[in-house]
Formats: structure tokens, C-alpha cells, sequence
């Protein structure tokens, strides 16, 4: 457990950084989920006690014209790209059936092979004796596998399978 520091709040630790690390992340200020003051602020966006000089207020006024310009362009410019990606994705859209076509023919070859069904069969037999024995000495599983540095997620067939398939689309 953690205790935040301003009304002393207290809360799961990895919930605690999780709310800082989300925040400063993405830049914006952090408050407490108690009395909502302030945990975290990026340095950029926090309120400062300079003043902006009166000559500085008067120069920004002169640039008026050249951020209409900029936000003008923005927009046209976020139009274009979202357009792009509608054109895109139409574009591409015959051809993503044929890609899971591809993608499931691939899977079907692999595993009518030889080699899968024997993998697949030893796979299952050293799971369970591995589960036998952590249960018989109540010890985690993952200690088990960890004498002999195999990790179940990486040797379970089908993870292995879609891990080299995987296309992203």
C-alpha cells in the first residue's frame, strides 16, 4: 500500500504509479483521487509565477495572423490525412480476406505436419508431469520450468504459431 502525500490517502501501490505514470506520460497534471490537489505537473505546463513581459503581450498580438494561418492549415492538413486513410483502408479491403485465407491455409499446413503433432504431444506430456510435480512439493509452476529456463508461453504450439503468422493489417 502507498500513501499519497497531500491528505494521505492510501491506496495499492501499483494503482498509485499507475495514475502518476499515466499522467506524466501523457503530459498532463495529476490530481488526487481524494482531495483532487495536485501529486504531479509537467514542468511545461504548470502554472508559473512569471509574467509575460507588456512588450512580449504586444509582439504576440502582431503574430495573430501567422497562427490563424497555422491552425487553418492544421485542419486542412488532418482532413487530408484522415481522407488518406479512408482511401486506404477501401483500397486494401479486397485483399484482407485473401490475407486470412493465406494466414488460416498456413496454420492448417502446420499443423497436419509431423513435426507439430509430435511437438504438440511432447508439449502436453511435459506440462502435466511439471504440474505433478509442483503440486506434489507445493511449489509454483514457474519455479519448475525455471530449472530447465522454459517459459509455457513460449513453447505452447499455437502461441508459437501465431507469433510467426501474426500480419498486422
Amino acid at each position: 500500500m502507498s500513501e499519497l502525500p497531500c491528505c494521505g490517502l492510501v491506496m495499492h501501490s501499483k494503482c498509485a504509479f499507475k495514475l502518476i505514470a499515466d499522467g506524466s506520460y501523457h503530459g498532463v497534471t495529476v490530481l488526487c483521487p481524494g482531495c483532487e490537489s495536485t501529486i504531479w505537473s509537467h514542468p511545461l505546463y504548470s502554472p508559473s509565477t512569471q509574467v509575460i513581459p507588456e512588450g512580449c503581450l504586444d509582439e504576440l498580438k502582431t503574430l495573430k495572423p501567422v497562427v490563424t494561418q497555422y491552425r487553418r492549415s492544421l485542419l486542412a492538413f488532418r482532413k487530408k490525412v484522415v481522407q488518406s486513410k479512408q482511401d486506404f483502408k477501401t483500397l486494401i479491403a479486397p485483399y484482407i480476406e485473401q490475407i486470412k485465407a493465406a494466414k488460416k491455409a498456413a496454420k492448417d499446413a502446420i499443423k497436419g505436419s509431423d513435426e507439430y503433432k509430435i511437438y504438440a504431444k511432447a508439449q502436453r506430456s511435459y506440462a502435466k508431469h511439471m504440474s505433478a510435480l509442483a503440486t506434489k512439493y507445493d511449489i509454483p509452476l514457474r519455479l519448475v520450468n525455471q530449472h530447465y529456463k522454459i517459459l509455457w508461453w513460449r513453447s505452447n504450439p499455437m502461441r508459437y504459431i501465431n507469433g510467426f503468422l501474426y500480419v498486422r493489417v
